[in-house]
């Protein structure tokens, strides 16, 4: 329980800064699109954060439900 614990915490932490990192990374890309225009490029690059994006959500929400699945089962055994 005490290690599911951890690595939710940690997990977490790790994940849910750099999910705000890549907001704000989004939002100077969208700032600078907006001013300048997008090519094909940049479109490719707002592709691929929001990929990332998610995919460190997933990695977050994974780490999470393992440990309320331990939680679970420690309670009910």
């Amino acid at each position: 329980m005490k290690h599911a614990r951890r690595v939710a915490i940690t997990y977490s932490a790790l994940y849910g800064s750099v999910m705000f990192m890549m907001v704000g990374v989004i939002a100077l890309n969208l700032n600078y699109a907006i001013r300048s225009g997008v090519d094909g490029l940049e479109l490719m690059l707002f592709i691929l954060q929001g990929v990332l994006l998610a995919q460190f959500g997933m990695f977050m929400l994974k780490s999470l439900l393992y440990y309320r699945r331990v939680k679970r089962n420690v309670e009910y055994s």
